[in-house]
């Protein structure tokens, strides 16, 4: 992972300006195969379905739950994927309010 980091174009300036923000978000890419080694629909729908599957566990503290809701975000805001747009999704959460 290291040496992946290393090759990014912006590695020497944002080490040197310890821009640890910038080095993160750069990690949690290599981590979540953002680098392109994944089919790019695949990885969408792998992301989609786990932000329309995410629930709240038993056990988990609503700060818990939070931190994993937003890193599910983060994964389809990468790809630039819409949230809540698809109009199945829309129609059936409106079905489901009105039961």
């Amino acid at each position: 992972m290291q040496s992946k980091l290393q090759s990014l174009d912006d590695y020497t300036e944002k080490k040197s300006a310890c821009d640890c923000s910038w080095i993160l978000k750069e990690i949690k890419g290599i981590t979540h195969k953002f680098e392109g080694t994944r089919y790019v629909f695949l990885s969408i729908n792998e992301a989609k379905t786990n932000f329309y599957n995410n629930k709240q566990k038993n056990t988990e503290t609503l700060t818990e739950y939070l931190e994993r809701f937003k890193a599910l975000v983060e994964v389809l805001e990468h790809y630039k994927s819409s949230i809540g747009e698809d109009e199945a999704f829309i129609k059936e959460a409106a079905n489901l309010i009105d039961e």
